[in-house]
């Protein structure tokens, strides 16, 4: 009997059943020099380009916008918007892009990539940091003015380790909550939601319209957003339907759903992420993926991962150093992480694999060493400047008071019943992104600000369609997304890049890239339904370097 098999066989006599969780993308950010906006000149209420960061033979370009907290009362006051740009040509279209969170910086993300989507598209790459987020204001924070507290992040996961007692994750979100709810009342936080953020971007289009002699009232917007941007996307269509020339939006989350404090349906493509693990698993084979080894079938791979899970939900794992038990939620988490990039699945194979083989020993040491590794990780990412309170605050603005759950007991209804559908995810949405909107109905936008949220189902009709696409493995915005929110727009169209990950450039793809690059070109969408697959190799997803090679099976 392999290795493997014996950790099946091991890890199944102790267990039963239970299922779990998800979480964050990390933003990769890179040194830069050179001129930046905290030198450029003053913010000014006209756009005013000026070259940046590194070398202005790069086609970068920054300015800082002043623009109304309130579009329809100005007396309210200001903020500073920074935008940056990568200049593929003067006479090129722009497409503006927001890379989501809340609380991702647009800045950060054409410093990275905005060069090679101005090339591969032929256009002038646009972003910014929305308000509250990196440069631009307001300054967000949970803690009141005075208290120079910097270290309110949420105590998730921390008192409760299955879906059946969710009281103690209820109780400190709600005590959390409320304290950063009391300390932003009546404050400058009411102005930093999805709307005001579409509003900016569309002042910034009449704006450069105008520069350009044309007229602002008519000027038309190119988009592209992905993950939380394809709600900013979703909504910036919803709010400006006319005004749509073109909206990429890849990875989408559910905005219908968004706007009332309560996505269960983020995690539906969870369970078939780790079904499309253990189908490259088997094709890699144990070089590329140790799990394998010794297994017969992609079955068999799955039964190996399920038995993890099923031995960590009947004994989990008291490391001794006064942290909770390591449980199957526990291990979930961390697996939710690896996929949202498609080249994790080692990552995931790895710790799998790892910890099979320590459960069937009976050696908890490697897994103990790993947990304390991850919390030092995660105690490091959770410092001053989380963006978790952009997070709560910008997601509390979109809520407005919505948030459905009044009670515990309500609650823990929707997350029981969320468990019958979700084989994994359940307890970590229930428990994170499920309890954000908990105890805030004191940020409230203005009325100019407020959002629907597509409360009555109305459809909305474009100039030409919106292109939606997805991934069928992705642990925060699965498939079903994409497709509910495309009913909502007339014409608008839904392809599949079949690979794992959140967000379709993870591997290479020609079939994607086509109809995409078609699409900004002319406008055309493929038939909805549409799936793409990727050229790449499938030890690529593994860690193997792309050498052209497309998968064999």
């Amino acid at each position: 009997m392999g290795r493997t098999s014996r950790l099946v066989t091991a890890c199944l006599l102790a267990a039963s059943a239970t299922a779990a969780p998800r979480g964050p993308i990390p933003i990769h950010r890179r040194q830069t020099a050179g001129t930046t906006h905290a030198n450029l000149t003053r913010p000014s209420p006209d756009i005013d380009w000026q070259p940046c960061y590194e070398n202005s033979s790069e086609g970068l370009e920054c300015t800082w916008l002043t623009v109304p907290l309130d579009y329809e009362n100005l007396d309210v006051g200001t903020t500073d918007i920074a935008f940056i740009r990568y200049l593929f040509s003067k006479d090129a279209e722009d497409l503006y892009y927001n890379p989501g969170g809340p609380g991702g910086s647009g800045i950060e993300t054409v410093l990275n990539a905005g060069k090679k989507w101005g090339d591969q598209w032929g256009m002038n790459i646009v972003s910014f940091d929305p308000r509250s987020v990196g440069k631009s204001g307001p300054t967000i924070s949970c803690d009141s003015p005075s208290s120079g507290n910097k270290t309110a992040t949420l105590k998730r996961r921390q008192d409760s380790t299955i879906v059946g007692d969710l009281k103690g994750a209820w109780d400190s979100n709600l005590e959390s909550n409320a304290k950063c709810n009391e300390n932003n009342k009546n404050t400058e936080m009411k102005y930093v939601g999805t709307a005001a953020v579409v509003q900016d971007m569309m002042h910034f289009v009449e704006q450069t319209a105008a520069s350009k002699g044309g007229d602002p009232a008519s000027a038309h917007i190119n988009y592209f957003g992905t993950s939380y941007g394809t709600g900013v996307g979703q909504t910036l269509v919803a709010m400006y339907p006319d005004r749509i020339r073109r909206a990429l939006l890849d990875g989408n989350l559910y905005a219908v759903a968004h706007y009332q404090g309560w996505e269960p349906s983020g995690v539906d493509d969870f369970a078939h992420g780790i079904w499309l693990f253990s189908q490259l698993c088997f094709e890699a084979g144990p070089k590329w993926c140790p799990l394998a080894e010794g297994l017969k079938s992609i079955d068999e791979v799955h039964a190996a991962f399920d038995a993890v899970v099923l031995s960590l939900g009947v004994t989990p794992i008291d490391c001794g150093d006064g942290s909770a038990p390591y449980d199957q939620n526990s291990f979930l988490a961390e697996i939710s992480q690896f996929m949202y990039s498609a080249t994790s699945m080692g990552q995931i194979s790895n710790k799998t694999t790892s910890y099979a083989l320590s459960l069937a020993d009976g050696d908890t040491t490697q897994v103990c060493a790993s947990a304390a590794e991850t919390r030092k990780i995660k105690k490091r990412e959770d410092a001053p400047a989380s963006g978790d309170d952009h997070v709560r605050i910008i997601t509390a603005v979109d809520i407005a008071g919505r948030y459905p759950f009044r009670t515990y007991e309500e609650f823990k209804a929707a997350a029981e019943r969320l468990e019958e559908t979700a084989p994994y995810g359940a307890f970590q949405y229930a428990t994170g992104n499920g309890l954000i909107g908990l105890g805030f109905d004191g940020i409230i936008p203005p009325p100019s600000q407020y959002f629907t949220g597509f409360e009555n189902g109305t459809t909305y009709e474009t100039p030409f369609p919106v292109l939606f696409v997805n991934t069928p493995g992705d642990p925060v915005t699965p498939m079903s997304s994409a497709y509910q929110m495309s009913k909502l727009f007339i014409g608008s169209s839904v392809f599949i890049l079949n690979i794992p990950g959140h967000g379709y450039q993870g591997a290479r793809s020609k079939c994607a890239e086509d109809i995409i690059a078609t699409y900004f070109a002319d406008g055309t969408v493929p038939e909805s339904g549409t799936w793409c697959e990727a050229d790449v190799a499938t030890e690529f997803y593994f860690g193997a370097e792309d050498l052209g090679a497309p998968r064999t099976s």
